[in-house]
């Protein structure tokens, strides 16, 4: 063999996995439940008082109580039943199920949601098995059940544990649509995109992006007009999971709220004096708390203001206004804070000072730190990983760096917070691993090429049908556990 092609195992793209493979894939899993529990029994996080990770297990409450959605702190303080999208469905939701199923303390729906967590872990291994072959989907399985930055979302409490698994899981259906064009997985990918949706309403744009790119540049397959009626299946079921919640919104808020009123206290809190200047730049400011010293006039985000003349939604439309206004007046320094915001959210712009801030949304300074530092070897390694699958199969790379593209956008017309990359981590995971096989497999290529090389004692070459083809023995040789993908 040619030392200097890598012996890689094929892409799967049956939808079938060896026994042995998920087998294996299932002590990767075990082992992913048991680092998250260990975690959040022995690390404990504290998750604030004050902040969305409260205001997710309130609003849990009162929907397992029968309240519905409703503003949790308005409700705590005064009792008020003011109807409330601030914060995407799905999360609190389930939240809800435990709390109906007794789990009510913080640590019991932690670990619930490390179950979700560990899910996450198991589907970028199928991942990984796709785009490159089942030794890929273990290593990339086996990188993301000890990654920090996953398994800290799950002990925060936060909705980032459900953007990762559903980014995960749009990846793996567009990789499965594109080898085999059909109504189920489009309509896969339809149904995983809207639930994605109902966590973080960004995951929006991973549905253009992803069914565009199966309409525009898919070769060899089905015809244009099918493909377009494929791409119409999977809005059509993404719209589908999305539209009882926008409905939903309608009749409560009398306006179209397609997924929540967040935007309105984001686009408040993010552009601001102090969110384009000083310590916070790029960074989202709010004085909701009376004990915070930042911003006293109250020029960022200083809450909703709800009451019975003003729902949420009127609310979140005067806070969306007065941030856009604000971006009318200093539109020559957006370029600068958007750039500023994306380099927060990749770990690249005081990086201390952000993983400070980030510990106050209950993760541990510690950890979040250390989870930094992985990342930054991670990605190096995972811009490898992108070069070599883009060589291979540039058809498999797409999905997974649109997921990038998404978070990228997202951070750039929001603010920077490394929790926001959620949604691209598995692609970072699956890419890293993509490279340290091909790592390995050039090694291996060249001792192969060396022994073969090597003249035996009497001073002759090497024979045999081995050694005349270039090819290592079959003992050396990777197995690949299928059919190469349809390209």
């Amino acid at each position: 063999m040619n030392p200097g092609v890598e012996a890689v195992d094929a892409p799967d793209a049956t939808d079938h996995p060896s026994r042995r493979f998920l087998i294996l894939l299932g002590a990767v899993v075990a082992v992913a439940v048991a680092v998250r529990w260990a975690f959040i029994l022995l690390v404990d996080p504290v998750i604030p008082d004050l902040g969305d990770a409260s205001a997710y297990r309130m609003l849990a409450e009162g929907i397992a109580d029968g309240r519905g959605y409703v503003r949790p702190y308005d409700f705590a303080a005064t009792g008020a039943l003011f109807r409330t999208a601030e914060y995407p469905p799905l999360f609190p939701f389930l939240l809800s199920l435990a709390h109906r199923a007794g789990l009510d303390t913080i640590d019991q729906q932690r670990m619930f949601m490390a179950l979700f967590g560990s899910g996450t872990v198991a589907v970028i291994g199928l991942v990984g098995r796709r785009v490159g072959g089942a030794r890929v989907g273990l290593v990339a399985a086996g990188i993301a059940a000890v990654y920090p930055m996953l398994f800290q979302a799950d002990a925060a409490l936060m909705p980032e544990t459900l953007a990762a698994l559903g980014a995960a899981v749009v990846v793996l259906f567009a990789l499965r649509l594109w080898d085999h064009p059909g109504v189920g997985n489009a309509a896969g990918l339809g149904l995983a995109t809207g639930l994605t949706i109902l966590t973080r309403a960004e995951a929006a744009l991973l549905l253009p992006l992803v069914v565009g790119a199966f309409v525009l540049l898919r070769r060899g397959g089905p015809a244009p007009s099918r493909r377009l009626v494929l791409a119409g299946v999977a809005v059509a079921c993404a719209v589908g999971v999305v539209a009882p919640w926008t409905i939903r919104n309608a009749l409560v808020f009398h306006e179209l709220v397609p997924v929540s009123n967040n935007l309105g206290s984001v686009t408040r809190g993010s552009n601001c004096d102090l969110a384009y200047q000083g310590d916070f730049r790029g960074m989202w400011v709010t004085s909701v708390d009376p004990k915070a010293s930042v911003d006293p006039e109250g020029r960022c985000f200083g809450g909703f203001v709800v009451d019975d003349r003003q729902n949420e939604a009127e609310s979140a439309a005067v806070l969306r206004r007065d941030g856009l206004d604000y971006i009318g007046d200093h539109r020559d320094e957006v370029p600068a804070i958007m750039a500023v915001r994306w380099a927060r959210t990749f770990g690249l712009y005081r990086p201390s000072q952000q993983t400070a801030f980030e510990s106050l949304e209950g993760r541990s300074i510690t950890w979040e730190r250390f989870g930094t530092r992985v990342f930054y070897v991670l990605a190096l390694v995972a811009v490898a990983g992108a070069v070599v699958l883009g060589r291979r199969r540039p058809a498999h790379l797409w999905p997974l760096l649109a997921t990038v593209v998404a978070v990228s956008v997202t951070t750039m017309i929001t603010y920077g917070n490394q929790r926001f990359r959620a949604g691209a981590e598995p692609a970072f995971v699956v890419l890293a691993a993509v490279a340290v096989l091909a790592v390995v497999d050039r090694v291996r290529a060249r001792r192969t090429a060396d022994r073969q090389d090597e003249p035996v004692a009497d001073g002759t070459e090497p024979s045999g049908s081995d050694a005349d083809t270039g090819d290592p023995p079959e003992s050396d040789r990777v197995e690949s556990e299928s059919a190469t993908a349809v390209n």
